[in-house]
């Protein structure tokens, strides 16, 4: 049997990673009195949002992914795709698509919906690892567990595939979505926008069917994860120019002689790239004077528009309008001092819901009026109560993207 420190390593981090997705909604739950023995997952099914229904699905494919490979003894891919769900799924998907509704103050069905799925999700992942790792899926279940459950989690049935809750079309659209988050947030590299900043919009070009259902489907969840305020699908961006690159190859042999005056006319600015295209899409050729120009004759470059960058994804190219207006300018910054206070928080080891002042120093006035046009948003993030002139527990010097800052926060109630 071969060992391997940096494997062990990688565990540890997979699990650790579960660890905390575990403990993220009990402070929430706690705080709710939430109790799953009443709030049953047949009670909230009306309620749950496209986000739930995927995790249900997926930990249910999980669930037969996990059994047929036990079955044939590959315990190390059994292994491998919990992990995987934990990762991928559960912590860099789920997990961050639900925190605004765990965050709610107030209990709705949405919320309880939200708490449902998650300790079913978390109930069913830890059933599953058990076998593989014991102390830490038990020290979860004793925490999780109901009076009507059994003593320890080695004492549960082993999960049991609920056909009713697989969801194999909208597994195939959040994919899709997944696909075109990445390719979006590879355009914004691209641009230098971090995903904390919104964009404008974003187009997505593709003829393919099934990933415009999905993009339909799925409209508000993309917007939301690729932070933009539109998306746009097309199958032809008309914003688009092009760039005619000729080939020299295929022109040479085809008019021999002549072959030099068509490659400068092809490269002459009287040439729209845009309409030579349409025109060979359409019908074949182009009469350019009198010669006949081909699909095979020339290339086209894309000459994408100021402050716009693309990147592909299987089926399509997303691009991503970054151009700045002083609405996302505002948003932008609102979200970066709100970083900054949720990091100086945790450097004050404040617990969650505890109430704050906070206090900006701008020296921009321009900037400065941006965030103040922000305030009551950020204030609700962070659990503040007011801005004043100086909050004194923490006062911190940040550059945000160039701009100086003093944030100062102080507690509500001294202890």
């Amino acid at each position: 049997l071969k060992f391997n420190w940096d494997e062990v390593a990688t565990i540890f981090k997979s699990l650790n990673i579960f660890w905390n997705v575990y403990r993220f909604p009990l402070l929430y739950m706690e705080s709710d009195n939430f109790d799953p023995s009443i709030t049953i997952l047949a009670h909230v099914r009306s309620h749950l949002r496209i986000e739930d229904v995927f995790i249900l699905s997926r930990v249910n494919l999980l669930i037969s992914e996990v059994n047929s490979a036990m079955s044939d003894y590959q315990l190390h891919k059994a292994v491998r795709s919990i992990l995987n769900f934990i990762v991928n799924d559960l912590s860099r998907w789920y997990l961050q698509i639900i925190r605004r509704r765990l965050w709610n103050e107030y209990i709705s069905m949405d919320k309880l919906s939200a708490y449902r799925t998650f300790y079913e999700v978390l109930m069913t992942t830890a059933k599953l690892l058990a076998p593989y790792a014991p102390f830490i899926t038990e020290s979860m279940y004793q925490n999780l567990r109901t009076s009507q459950d059994p003593l320890t989690i080695h004492g549960c049935d082993y999960p049991e595939v609920n056909k009713e809750l697989i969801n194999k079309e909208l597994e195939e659209q959040v994919l899709i979505s997944r696909s075109i988050e990445e390719a979006s947030a590879n355009a914004r590299q691209k641009v230098k926008r971090k995903l904390r900043w919104p964009v404008k919009r974003i187009i997505i070009k593709t003829e393919d069917e099934k990933i415009k259902k999905a993009i339909y489907a799925l409209e508000n969840l993309i917007k939301d994860r690729t932070n933009s305020k539109a998306i746009l699908v097309v199958s032809e961006w008309e914003e688009l120019e092009y760039e005619v690159i000729p080939q020299m190859s295929v022109i040479g042999p085809a008019f021999t002689k002549s072959a030099g005056k068509v490659m400068k006319a092809l490269k002459s600015r009287d040439i729209n790239g845009k309409e030579l295209k349409k025109a060979l899409a359409r019908d074949g050729v182009y009469k350019l004077r009198e010669y006949e120009i081909t699909y095979e004759m020339v290339e086209f470059k894309e000459k994408l528009p100021e402050d716009v960058a693309s990147s592909e994804f299987t089926g399509g190219i997303v691009y991503v309008d970054a151009k700045l207006t002083p609405e996302i300018e505002a948003e932008g910054y609102a979200r970066e001092v709100i970083r900054r206070i949720q990091d100086m928080r945790k450097d004050l080891d404040l617990d969650v819901e505890e109430k704050i002042y906070i206090s900006l120093d701008i020296a921009d006035e321009r900037i400065k009026a941006l965030i103040e046009s922000w305030m009551d948003y950020i204030l609700s993030e962070v659990q503040g109560i007011e801005c004043v002139e100086m909050a004194k527990d923490l006062i911190k010097e940040w550059d945000v993207d160039g701009v100086k800052m003093n944030i100062g926060i102080e507690r509500t109630v001294r202890g």
